[in-house]
């Protein structure tokens, strides 16, 4: 009976002597598959090397916990190696994903609060429209010591960096947190913050366009 594998393995070391893409080798490769077919043999699979660095963090994720379960034998200090890595990728897309979730968070909050805009709000709007200002009403911005939070500031006016708050009888006995929330957590964004109360709005807009002018001059 004819040894096909024996042939198939000459017929390899031959081909690596030869230059690829000749015609010998292009005829020693259909020689090759047709003894294959003949005798049955499956042909090794090729393997190629993934490269780690393009992956996204969820196939780095996958590739590193299949390594850990494939039948290949590792030593202690590759296995220590592979799992550090695993948990480092794990932590990285958890902190990723939990940064997404808060800014959709404040996307989200922002878009319902732009829904129901008070009245005075829409009366100093119409002042910076008056102006020709450009702003931006009911924007979020994270909080200074918690990232997990964030302020609303009712009108920002991004290219002065100025933002005005209007603040209704809910803000009454609450000047001490407005305080701390202007001084300590919007100077870090070095955002200067006007408070104008409903009362000084429905009382004299004029006054308050006059004020807005002042301080963006």
């Amino acid at each position: 009976m004819r040894d096909y594998r024996k042939e198939v393995k000459e017929l390899e070391e031959r081909k690596k002597q030869l230059k690829e893409g000749g015609e010998q080798c292009r005829a020693i490769e259909y020689t090759i598959k047709k003894y294959q077919k003949l005798g049955k043999i499956i042909p090794p699979k090729k393997t190629t090397k993934i490269n780690v660095n393009k992956l996204s963090l969820e196939d780095k994720i996958k590739h590193y916990e299949e390594k850990l379960k494939s039948p290949q034998k590792f030593n202690n200090k590759t296995k220590k190696k592979i799992k550090r890595l695993l948990d480092r990728y794990k932590k990285v897309l958890e902190h990723k994903n939990k940064k997404e979730t808060i800014e959709q968070k404040m996307c989200s909050y922002a878009s319902t609060n732009r829904r129901r805009l008070s009245r005075q709000v829409r009366w100093v709007e119409c002042c910076l429209r008056l102006l020709g200002v450009e702003y931006l009403l009911e924007e979020p911005i994270l909080r200074k010591d918690n990232s997990n939070s964030f302020y609303i500031l009712d009108v920002y006016l991004p290219n002065e960096n100025v933002c005005f708050e209007i603040d209704d009888p809910s803000h009454d006995g609450r000047e001490k947190q407005d305080e701390y929330r202007d001084k300590h957590n919007l100077q870090h964004y070095q955002i200067k913050t006007y408070r104008f109360t409903h009362e000084e709005i429905n009382a004299d807009i004029k006054g308050i366009l006059k004020k807005i002018n002042k301080i963006l001059k």
